[in-house]
């Protein structure tokens, strides 16, 4: 092995990072960590995911949560949920069988 020193890899930019922790979370929102907590506690806040006991806050959710205007957490809901999409049987029977989808019923 060579003498040469090992170096860290760069330091991701926050904007790229897919969780921030209390202080980075409170970073970004101009507050404490702090105040990050008393916030979650208060049902103001997204609640932070857990790695091991660690607590993280979704970059994307929290991107999200500020974008739908910050609602409170008794209105907020996370992954936000996608519109069901409801096919008739014989479109889902022919689609496994062929692989194509059927042509549309005349109206």
């Amino acid at each position: 092995m060579s003498g040469a020193t090992p170096t860290l890899a760069p330091s991701t930019p926050m904007q790229d990072r897919l969780t921030w922790s209390k202080d980075q979370t409170g970073e970004q929102f101009d507050t404490t960590g702090r105040n990050i907590d008393l916030l979650v506690a208060s049902g103001k806040f997204p609640p932070p995911q857990k790695f091991g006991s660690v607590p993280r806050w979704r970059v994307d959710e929290l991107r999200a949560w500020t974008a739908a205007g910050m609602p409170p957490m008794s209105e907020w809901q996370w992954p936000i949920p996608s519109p069901a999409v409801h096919l008739p049987t014989r479109v889902v029977q022919t689609v496994l069988k062929t692989g194509t989808l059927p042509e549309p019923e005349p109206p």
